[in-house]
């Protein structure tokens, strides 16, 4: 008891900046659902009503009743200092860490000071009922190439101005280091409204000198992809511009469906930006938002770069756009450049309110990869443990069952996940609990941590991690980031 009074002095200052900023917090977190500002203004309200009426009573008290109400003015105070500070910080999970503008190398970036981990919700949207198990939630995200080298996007949610944009792996294979993103954008077009689900891959190549071909074709010329490069495993591709630096081609996966491939030099570097989706449409005779959703009549569609005039235009904006304002390669780096602009820590973004407590956040030197879709993909990244050694830290995901097979009939692990998990919640892991800031229960040679409900309100089914650390030697972070 001694101890957490003894704390609470110590935090002080912290606990006061809390309540003095705790309504501009509640404010920013409620940005993404203004309908619920409300609320927060009638809180707010009844605070300080509280207050004031405590402060009447103490200045109209009387003789004995003047000492209950010092106790009740006290109380009053200590009450509306309590709901702040927890409001504050509870909001401020809901807030991403401000971005920050570097300059690196004669150029200026924006980066994040952690990578935000989302797990996502389960959404019915075009063709797909989720594109992937996990997301960064960050604006912007910086990963680590090799020893000199980083991967850099910023401002994502400018990228296009009818939908949202988020990456949902960093991954490391044999055609080259891989970054995804997946695109959800919608509006209306001369009466059509339409909503797309698409996505980005950017593959920095490690092959880049064979594609010298590529850059003395002319648009109309078809290229043969197998002879140089693995891009399309279908037949050929047929060349759509050329200006120098950039190749974009289209292949013809089947008909009414082709992706953009997009080839860009960074120096002596060459990037394949990959563009591929599924769109719904509906068209009324009204123009009219209301009846397109009475109607609810949707075409489904894939995207045709090669044969939609509308849809190659609009892709081929969106991928230029990408690389001149929201990307870029930077290599050279020293390793002081490298550690300003790598995020120092990975923290558990939560979706939903009933997710606060558990709120993990780890140390994190590099993100070595994070896969995005499958039955159980995982996140690997290197950080200090709680005894303070290097560890390579392995994040794997485990509603990703539920996400690709029946939930009704759940799988001999998932059940002992959740049974263990159940088990162990009243008596954690102490050490790890206070490490991370979140319930982590032993289990076998890690960790079970409960990340939230994946599919929202519907289901209740938990959305289990289970965490293993490997205590690392100070030379195997090079290892790591070359070989993946």
């Amino acid at each position: 008891m001694k101890s957490f009074f003894t704390q609470l002095w110590n935090d002080r200052a912290l606990i006061l900046f809390e309540i003095l900023h705790a309504p501009e917090m509640l404010w920013q977190a409620m940005a993404k659902a203004p309908e619920y500002r409300f609320f927060v203004v009638v809180g707010l309200v009844a605070l300080a009503a509280l207050l004031i009426r405590a402060f009447v009573r103490l200045v109209k008290a009387r003789g004995k009743k003047i000492f209950g109400s010092v106790v009740f003015l006290l109380v009053s105070i200590v009450a509306a200092a309590a709901v702040l500070c927890v409001s504050y910080r509870g909001a401020s999970r809901f807030v991403l860490p401000e971005p920050e503008r570097l300059t690196v190398g004669g150029e200026t970036v924006t980066v994040s000071p952690q990578y935000s981990l989302a797990h996502a919700a389960r959404v019915n949207t075009s063709f797909t009922i989720l594109n992937a198990e996990w997301y960064l939630a960050d604006d912007a995200v910086c990963w680590k190439l090799g020893e000199d080298s980083a991967a850099v996007l910023w401002d994502l949610g400018s990228l296009r101005e009818d939908g949202s944009c988020r990456v949902t792996a960093l991954e490391r294979r044999e055609d080259g280091n891989a970054i995804s993103m997946d695109l959800e954008y919608g509006g209306s077009d001369e009466g059509v409204f339409y909503s797309t689900d698409a996505s980005i891959t950017v593959c920095i190549l490690p092959w880049g000198n064979q594609i010298a071909p590529l850059w003395n074709c002319e648009p109309g010329d078809t290229f043969d992809p197998l002879r140089y490069v693995s891009i399309s495993p279908f037949g050929s591709a047929v060349v759509l511009e050329n200006d120098g630096e950039g190749v974009a081609l289209s292949d013809e996966l089947w008909p009414g469906r082709s992706d953009l491939y997009l080839l860009r030099r960074f120096g002596e570097d060459v990037v394949l930006f990959t563009y591929m989706g599924t769109t719904s449409e509906n068209r009324n005779e009204n123009n009219n938002l209301e009846d397109t959703i009475k109607n609810q009549t949707r075409s489904f569609r894939s995207l045709d770069s090669l044969n939609n005039e509308k849809d190659q235009k609009d892709m081929l904006k969106t991928l230029h756009t990408l690389i001149d304002r929201h990307f870029i390669l930077l290599t050279g780096l020293g390793e002081a450049e490298l550690a300003a602009l790598l995020p120092d820590r990975i923290t558990a973004y939560p979706i939903g309110l009933s997710e606060l407590r558990d709120c993990f956040t780890f140390p994190c030197s590099e993100l070595v990869e994070m896969s995005g879709v499958g039955e159980f993909p995982t996140l690997r990244f290197i950080g200090e443990g709680p005894d303070g050694e290097s560890c390579l830290y392995t994040l794997t995901h485990g509603g990703g069952w539920f996400n690709r097979h029946s939930s009704t009939e759940p799988s001999e692990w998932y059940k002992e996940w959740s049974e263990a998990y159940a088990d162990g919640k009243k008596t954690p892991d102490r050490s790890m609990t206070a490490f991370c800031g979140a319930t982590a229960v032993k289990y076998r040679d890690g960790w079970l941590l409960n990340a939230g409900l994946f599919d929202g309100n519907e289901m209740k089914q938990n959305d289990y991690y289970y965490l293993t650390a490997e205590p690392l030697a100070d030379d195997a972070d090079e290892d790591l980031s070359s070989a993946g």
